[in-house]
């Protein structure tokens, strides 16, 4: 996501790869990887780029970025990976449709449920019970073809949001 927003700013303003890497006093390489969102930069880092792109840097709360509220999305458990192991909550614009890519917001890996969660659709009905692990929350996936969800109750979704 922000990768684009750095390649695209970077041909408008005209600016090589070489240019804004000399900027920033990092290898191109490191330039190529931010716009494929390989590798993200440092903050401090983005307010140089903007600044030799000719951008300011503006701060927004998280439900800005992301197109609304949160709350305006659809929670969903999605279950990825081989054997779909992979269990991650987050949330989508629209109903996924199996073949079709779509985009998750907020994205957390669900790696360990209690006992007390009823596993993965005590999970989606209640949110994650006490003794549960999950990862930090990432702010927008890559759009992903999904095979296999379980949508999230109103309850389970703000107790997963307000999970620590």
């Amino acid at each position: 996501m922000i990768g684009q927003m750095i390649l695209d700013a970077r041909i408008e303003a005209g600016v090589s790869v070489a240019e804004l890497a000399r900027a920033v006093d990092v290898t191109e390489n490191t330039v190529y990887r931010w716009q494929r969102d390989e590798q993200s930069p440092r903050a401090a880092q983005l307010a140089l780029i903007a600044q030799s792109l000719g951008y300011r840097l503006i701060f927004r709360k998280m439900s800005q970025v992301c197109g609304g509220n949160m709350k305006d999305k659809n929670p969903i458990i999605l279950c990825a990976g081989q054997n779909g192991r992979a269990v991650i909550f987050g949330y989508v614009d629209r109903e996924p449709v199996a073949g079709e890519p779509v985009r998750l917001w907020q994205a957390r890996m669900l790696i360990y449920w209690s006992s007390e969660s009823n596993g993965l659709f005590g999970c989606a009905a209640n949110g994650p019970g006490d003794g549960s692990r999950l990862s930090p929350a990432v702010l927008s996936t890559t759009e992903t073809v999904w095979q296999e969800w379980i949508e999230v109750g109103p309850a389970a979704a703000e107790a997963f949001d307000a999970f620590e």
